[in-house]
């Protein structure tokens, strides 16, 4: 009996319809400089909405492919090792293309990775939203 009542249960949860899922929740603001989260009265700085898409753009570039067990395996991207090498430009350009797109796919407010610039330095990358909103973030390398 207390098993049946625990099967329909489990059954009849949904998920929370207060939260679309195609809305960004919150994350940490990280200074990439020093390599530590921005802290503000013994706390974390949290970021929501737009500026939590650009931050978690960021994280993937910066974080290569599989470094971190936490991670997906195909999470992050190869940027920060094609920095100096002497390969066509367009290689590199397809490289993080493909590796933004992989790990776009654990990003639920992401729709679409419109545009992408990168100059050997700077990756300027611009995603199209769920809800429709664009949003661009330049990441400045090395």
């Amino acid at each position: 009996m207390l098993f049946d009542a625990l099967d329909r249960q489990a059954a009849v949860q949904t998920p929370d319809p207060a939260r679309p899922s195609t809305v960004m929740g919150r994350g940490l603001v990280f200074d990439w400089s020093s390599g530590r989260y921005l802290m503000d009265n013994g706390g974390p700085v949290e970021c929501t909405g737009s500026e939590a898409v650009k931050a978690w753009i960021e994280q993937v570039v910066r974080t290569r492919v599989g470094k971190y067990p936490v991670h997906p395996t195909d999470y992050g991207c190869s940027a920060l090792e094609l920095i100096g090498q002497k390969i066509p430009r367009g290689y590199a350009l397809s490289e993080i293309r493909q590796e933004l797109l992989s790990s776009a796919a654990y990003c639920q407010a992401i729709e679409e990775l419109s545009e992408l610039v990168y100059d050997g330095e700077r990756i300027n990358c611009t995603v199209r939203l769920a809800d429709g909103n664009y949003v661009s973030e330049v990441i400045t390398l090395g």
